[in-house]
């Protein structure tokens, strides 16, 4: 795993067995956990956001990624088929490609209860990034289409063309919610969003403050624990 919080040269740290294995064991204890205190984010969609678990290969062919990739990967499959983002798109280099297509993907989906993100500043982001380009996404929606379509590599690309299928009701929603009076925020958009798991302590609670008021008093937010290379 290649360490992306470290000052100067990213680091990276041998993933053995057992290292797999504990995060895997601390993954399905969070779950479980996440589960009990809100069953109801697990009734639908889920928004995972993470890097890559692999995102290159180092000189002597071993490939090396994120953290929260290699955790993602180690979800209980009943839970993958829920998530909303392909892990192939995480792989997208570009990040505000990367990001729209997060949304373009996300905004078809009305039945999202749970997101979960390492850091809290990227449903920020999503939301500036919607609000600045939501005439594009919304018709993309209707259509079935993604307007930066030709800056996602081909691979990728084909991974996840099945996904955008035209859903024209939902642009019709969306459309109208883009008429009221005042900025759409994220409970707008998923009403049904029952939980944030993201990081809340320390200066990644500053952001928290800012997602708060984005959210519903319905959904909770949930300090996301250890998750680290």
């Amino acid at each position: 795993v290649r360490t992306s919080g470290t000052t100067a040269h990213p680091k990276d740290i041998p993933l053995t067995a057992h290292h797999l294995e504990a995060l895997r064991k601390a993954q399905r204890t969070a779950l479980a956990f996440q589960h009990g205190i809100c069953p109801q984010a697990f009734a639908g969609a889920i928004l995972a956001i993470t890097s890559p678990a692999r995102e290159g290969a180092l000189a002597n062919g071993k490939p090396y990624g994120a953290a929260s990739g290699v955790v993602a990967e180690s979800v209980p499959a009943l839970l993958r088929d829920k998530f909303v983002v392909p892990p192939e798109v995480f792989a997208v280099e570009d990040s505000k490609v990367k990001y729209l297509l997060i949304l373009r993907l996300a905004l078809a989906r009305p039945d999202i209860t749970c997101v979960g993100t390492a850091n809290a500043t990227t449903l920020l982001t999503l939301m500036k990034l919607y609000r600045e380009h939501a005439t594009a996404l919304l018709e993309d929606v209707g259509r079935g289409t993604f307007c930066l379509a030709h800056r996602v590599p081909a691979k990728i690309w084909l991974a996840l063309r099945s996904r955008l299928t035209a859903r024209p009701e939902r642009a019709a929603v969306l459309r109208r919610l883009a008429t009221g009076d005042r900025p759409v925020r994220i409970t707008d958009l998923w009403p049904a969003l029952r939980l944030v798991v993201t990081w809340t302590r320390a200066s990644a609670g500053i952001a928290v403050k800012a997602l708060r008021r984005e959210l519903s008093a319905q959904t909770r937010v949930l300090e996301l624990g250890y998750l680290a290379s």
